[in-house]
């Protein structure tokens, strides 16, 4: 008995000092890093690649040069940037008519929280949509430290 009880505590601390440990031995890293936010970037998308999110922003000038200035900005992007979508996402149905989703196939998609949102992902994104771009730091006061973008929300088309 003494020696099953002896056993058993040696298999529970192995089991407690090892955690993230895989079949093959290695260490599995499952701890996401947290990211807090530190403001919003809205624009025009124009290319999301490598890690990297290029977005135009058109930006006031002061009232008595009544210039505005366009200008293509670049953001790194977490390895994991979500992709949400503001607006009820469209779909096709049998017929090839375009109509947007019904309560029950939106409930997969929906985000927690508020504004409602819903899943996206980054084949969603197109040239010229209206998107926001979320960013965030791993320190929030640390001001070396450069924001990266966590979430890109697509607000709507460009009319055009």
């Amino acid at each position: 008995m003494r020696c099953l009880t002896g056993s058993l505590g040696l298999l529970l601390a192995l089991v407690v000092a090892l955690p993230g440990q895989g079949a093959d031995g290695t260490k599995k890293d499952t701890k996401k890093e947290k990211y807090f936010p530190v403001g919003d970037m809205p624009g025009k998308f124009v290319k999301l690649e490598s890690g990297r999110v290029t977005i135009h922003v058109t930006q006031g000038v002061p009232v008595k040069s009544g210039k505005t200035i366009n200008k293509n900005m670049d953001f790194d992007t977490i390895e994991d940037v979500q992709v949400r979508l503001a607006d009820i996402p469209f779909t096709i149905d049998d017929k090839g008519t375009r109509r947007k989703m019904n309560a029950k196939e939106l409930q997969p998609l929906r985000v927690p929280g508020s504004p409602p949102m819903y899943r996206g992902e980054t084949g969603d994104l197109k040239k010229d949509q209206i998107v926001i771009l979320q960013l965030g730091k791993k320190k929030p006061a640390d001001p070396a430290e450069k924001a990266k973008v966590t979430t890109i929300v697509i607000k709507g088309e460009v009319v055009k």
